[in-house]
């Protein structure tokens, strides 16, 4: 759902003037003034050029919806994506792990995983137990599996 300031600045532009921007929007004129006022004391800048008839925005506010839409776009990925998370539902995994472990211990984990998660997509990197530290801590995989640690 875009937010208030892409709705407002939207209807606005659309409308070209602020008392068709309202009744689109449903709400009171010195509300979305007051609202407007408020964006550009922040940005500190003008937005809309109030002597354009329509109105239009000005540069600053044409970069400025720009990038709230970005962020909104952003918003609604991130929380997609946490949705999926908090469920299991989808996702990707990379795990490290040797020859060994990966013929002996995720060859009969790794069905039953994706049988409980058939949406989560997992990717194996093999390595040797030095390399898949590091890549474990240089976040290139989510985890390694690893006897123990070299370094101890």
């Amino acid at each position: 759902m875009p937010s208030n300031i892409c709705r407002y600045l939207t209807a606005l532009i659309a409308e070209g003037s602020f008392s068709k921007a309202v009744q689109r929007l449903g709400i009171l004129q010195p509300s979305l003034s007051q609202f407007l006022v408020h964006l550009e004391t922040e940005a500190q800048t003008e937005l809309v050029d109030r002597s354009a008839k329509p109105l239009k925005l000005t540069a600053a506010g044409a970069l400025f919806l720009r990038t709230e839409k970005q962020v909104d776009l952003l918003r609604e990925t991130a929380a997609k994506q946490m949705l999926g998370i908090k469920g299991g539902g989808r996702g990707h995994v990379t795990a490290g792990a040797s020859d060994y472990r990966e013929t002996f211990c995720l060859a009969e984990v790794l069905p039953v995983f994706h049988r409980l998660y058939p949406l989560i997509e997992v990717s194996l990197t093999e390595g040797r137990t030095k390399e898949l530290e590091k890549m474990a801590l240089e976040g290139a995989v989510d985890f390694s599996l690893v006897i123990r640690s070299v370094s101890l």
